[in-house]
């Protein structure tokens, strides 16, 4: 994946939703899932069977995985303007 650049507001929101920079960059490098998301905004993800294969192949440590789960990177031109806790089935942002 390409290198992002994170925002304010989404330093503030990892910050505020207690998510590492470790998993902001275990989901920059290993996203598999791109869904798009409005205004030319895109969400970033790392699915579930990707996350499983990683683990398998000892590439990444079980407890980053499950931490990394469910969290979406809303990404424009290359800036990463907000990241949350997938809550919903389906990406609604």
């Amino acid at each position: 994946m390409q290198t992002l650049n994170l925002t304010n507001h989404a330093k503030h929101r990892i910050q505020q939703r207690g998510i590492t920079g470790d998993v902001v960059q275990f989901i920059m490098d290993q996203a598999d899932k791109v869904e798009y998301s409005r205004d030319g905004a895109n969400a970033i993800f790392v699915s579930r069977k990707r996350i499983k294969k990683l683990i398998q192949k000892k590439v990444v440590k079980p407890a980053l995985a499950e931490k990394a789960n469910g969290v979406v990177l809303i990404e424009n031109s290359g800036d990463v303007l907000t990241v949350f806790h997938q809550t919903r089935s389906r990406l609604k942002h």
